[in-house]
């Protein structure tokens, strides 16, 4: 069985899980920063909806959680 996974940029995060949800999706809880979510269609097909990510939060939210270089 192959499992689908798509992966979406939105502007409005909640207007477009609204929109998936009438299509048939069914939305589980969204991530705990608030910039995405996960829908499903059923056992094999989902759909990752990402909003754009605001300067002040890129660098707190991708900086590495190790000191120095990986791989030393």
């Amino acid at each position: 069985m192959t499992t689908t996974f798509l992966n979406l940029p939105v502007r409005d995060l909640t207007t477009a899980t609204m929109f998936f949800r009438a299509l048939g999706f069914t939305a589980e809880q969204p991530s705990p920063d608030g910039l995405s979510v996960h829908l499903s269609l059923d056992d094999t097909t989902h759909l990752v909806l990402h909003t754009h990510t605001p300067p002040s939060r890129r660098t707190r939210r991708w900086r590495s959680p190790t000191p120095g270089q990986v791989g030393r």
